[in-house]
């Protein structure tokens, strides 16, 4: 029986391992690397209403720490320290599986923390607006001069004795010593 390359099944199954079969089995079962279950979302991705399955799976290999290469070796990004993230995609069209190394998911989670900061960032400067437009006077602002030295000297008080209740431990510990 013959595939669409025109190769038999027997050719077939000495087929060399895909890349992501590798990194794979690269990273399940090595000490120092953890992983979370595969996650399978499925999503609709267009009008009609078409479904896709993802199977997203992320490993991660902690730092152990100033790794020498051998001689010859190459540093390759799949073997550094970091989340690398296995992602299976099926479709009408066919499945597809690719690796994220450490780098590329890095960089996706970077960026998603600064679009995270301008969110957090719009959404206080209107929480300040509307505050502003209500007449919430801010902070310390809202305080008379007088109240605002009444705090001044409770704070100072309390930091004097904290650090005297700091320095009597310290001493009856020495005294154990």
């Amino acid at each position: 029986m013959s595939n669409s390359n025109g190769n038999s099944n027997h050719d077939q199954q000495f087929e060399t391992v895909a890349v992501f079969d590798r990194i794979l089995g690269g990273l399940d079962g090595v000490p120092g690397v953890d992983k979370t279950p595969a996650s399978t979302l499925i999503a609709l991705v267009d009008v009609v209403g078409k479904a896709s399955t993802f199977i997203v799976q992320t490993y991660r290999r902690r730092d152990e720490g100033d790794v020498q290469l051998a001689p010859g070796q190459i540093d390759r990004p799949m073997d550094r320290a970091g989340d690398t993230i296995f992602v299976q995609h099926i479709d009408a069209n066919g499945s597809y599986r690719f690796v994220l190394p450490p780098i590329v998911a890095d960089t996706i989670a970077r960026q998603r923390d600064l679009l995270t900061a301008k969110g957090r960032r719009r959404g206080a400067r209107a929480a300040a607006e509307t505050r502003k437009a209500r007449g919430v006077v801010a902070g310390f602002a809202a305080l008379s001069p007088a109240q605002l030295a009444r705090a001044r000297r409770l704070a100072q008080a309390t930091r004097q004795k904290k650090a005297a209740a700091r320095a009597a431990r310290k001493a009856a510990k020495a005294a154990k010593a």
